[in-house]
């Protein structure tokens, strides 16, 4: 959820537009945001892709990690409309 809300973020505070179809790291690449922003997103696809693909279960340490990644994106992508 972290991630869908990460990147609905993305489009709405960078006004930057990509297709549904693309994955997370897809988007990632072509990501217009900050170094401190792209680090938090990446680091937020990565446990994703570990729980979903990777079959790891999440623990409350993945969601606490993935929480904190998330504030740094959301304060990248505030920084980057002001």
């Amino acid at each position: 959820m972290l991630l869908l809300q990460g990147l609905a973020e993305m489009r709405q505070r960078v006004e930057q537009q990509f297709a549904d179809s693309l994955t997370s790291r897809e988007i990632l690449r072509c990501a217009k945001i900050s170094d401190a922003g792209r680090s938090a997103l990446r680091d937020i696809i990565s446990r994703v892709e570990l729980t979903y693909f990777g079959h790891h279960p999440a623990s409350a340490h993945d969601y606490a990690a993935c929480r904190a990644s998330f504030k740094a994106l959301a304060e990248a992508l505030h920084g980057a409309s002001a």
